[in-house]
């Protein structure tokens, strides 16, 4: 059950315009942000651990913020709650899906961003791979987590968009001030 609710979702996704432009700037926001800076440093791995942070603090709350609402607000804004209600879902499905392919979908493109953060930051180096794996597991999925069941949290508690962005916006800045 829940494997089709995904897969349905992942397909929703595949087929909006928005996703696709928020994954495309992440993607070219991650190369500005790497790309641009001075010469490499004689410690790689202090080098790439900056940009995992860079990544997480930056693109991460924003990047959820744009793709939260095509999760988790598509039924209020446009006036599907009652056919959704209809269905055999139980809530827990309904957010499990939801936050679920979400989940999925912002931590595949963290796995190409930390392929694509490693190679840049030492292209020869195979020394730095698993201290990008470790970054990854350790520091950007507990965060994404995190970020996924607030914006969960918050469309239950209110169908209101306005509140999601505002969430986005105390954990970009919350960030921001750390």
């Amino acid at each position: 059950m829940m494997l089709a609710l995904w897969r349905n979702e992942w397909q929703f996704y595949l087929r909006q315009p928005l996703c696709w432009l928020a994954l495309l700037l992440a993607i070219a926001f991650t190369l500005l942000l790497t790309l641009t800076q001075p010469a490499l440093s004689a410690q790689p791995n202090k080098e790439l651990l900056f940009n995992h942070s860079k990544l997480l603090m930056l693109v991460h709350p924003l990047l959820l913020g744009v793709l939260a609402p095509l999760a988790f607000y598509r039924d209020s804004q446009h006036n599907m709650q009652a056919l959704i209600a209809a269905t055999p879902l139980t809530r827990w499905q309904w957010g499990l899906s939801r936050a679920g392919a979400l989940l999925l979908l912002v931590f595949a493109l963290q796995i190409g961003l930390t392929v694509l953060l490693t190679m840049v930051a030492e292209p020869a180096a195979t020394s730095l791979w698993p201290l990008a794996w470790q970054l990854l597991l350790v520091q950007q999925l507990p965060a994404l987590l995190l970020l996924v069941t607030l914006q969960l949290w918050c469309s239950q508690r209110s169908q209101q968009l306005g509140w999601s962005w505002l969430l986005t916006l105390c954990c970009w800045l919350g960030y921001m001030l750390l």
